[in-house]
């Protein structure tokens, strides 16, 4: 394949960026990986075991957790942006709230979420929970189906699967 490549760059007089470029093999659990040296015209090309591609982290492995780590973590720093907003601006208003939540946290929660949203994953409904518990006031031991039900809001792994069905 990479020969293939090779010849299509030539004939078309592109070069390409050796220190730029980078393989992963994808492979599923088990048995120990082939050290395979890759080469670009004498130039050795590095094998990662992970790699960040338009912002979706791709493992080895084919897992998303690290992906999903990383959205949580920057899905809560703009939930707390979000929390200061909703307090100066919509104090009283529980529906405009949750307007900036879906338009702001879910952006950033649910991106990739086509790669990845078919399983419920608990540490990304807890985060729709605390914020609507920190908009209603209630207890942080209130438990979170009630809140979802009172609030009348679905899981957010029904928006993650309706996203990645219709990819």
């Amino acid at each position: 394949m990479i020969k293939r490549l090779e010849k299509y760059l030539d004939k078309k007089e592109l070069l390409l960026n050796v220190g730029k470029t980078k393989v992963m093999i994808f492979r599923g659990v088990g048995g120990r990986a082939k050290r395979v040296d890759w080469r670009w015209k004498s130039k050795t090309v590095e094998e990662v075991k992970e790699f960040n591609y338009l912002g979706v982290r791709f493992q080895r492995n084919g897992n998303m957790a690290g992906h999903i780590k990383e959205r949580i973590k920057k899905a809560n720093v703009t939930l707390n942006q979000v929390w200061g907003i909703g307090e100066r601006k919509f104090k009283t208003d529980f529906r405009m709230r949750m307007y900036l939540f879906d338009m702001l946290v879910l952006g950033v929660l649910m991106y990739g979420v086509e790669l990845w949203g078919f399983k419920e994953r608990a540490e990304i409904e807890k985060i729709q929970v605390r914020y609507i518990k920190w908009t209603l006031g209630l207890d942080i031991r209130t438990p979170g189906y009630l809140v979802l039900e009172e609030s009348k809001r679905e899981k957010l792994r029904v928006k993650a699967g309706i996203r990645a069905w219709k990819f």
